[in-house]
């Protein structure tokens, strides 16, 4: 059984939806992350530069396929990072488990 953000997966069948429900939740992710960084982060950045002056104001000139791109490569290397780190965490728990 596969647990899949409240989806209970039981059958072979299923696991294609599920997996296909996970893909839509990361095409949204990414999405909506692309437009907050977008047009959202260059607005608040210009907003705290008028009290600091510390820069230049950003235009608002940012791409949201490249930032689509770019997120989709951070969330795709913390997945892999979190997969690696908590398959290294479980593996020494059971090395741990099975020296006792």
């Amino acid at each position: 059984m596969v647990q899949l953000k409240y989806i209970y997966i039981y059958k072979m069948g299923k696991k294609l939806i599920g997996s296909l429900m996970f893909s839509g939740q990361f095409i949204v992710t990414i999405i909506i992350f692309s437009i907050l960084y977008t047009y959202f982060y260059p607005w608040i950045y210009n907003k705290v530069n008028h009290f600091t002056e510390r820069g230049q104001d950003l235009d608002d000139k940012i791409d949201i396929i490249n930032t689509m791109i770019m997120s989709a490569i951070v969330s795709i290397s913390f997945m892999i990072t979190g997969i690696v780190l908590g398959g290294a965490v479980i593996s020494a728990t059971k090395y741990k488990k099975s020296k006792k």
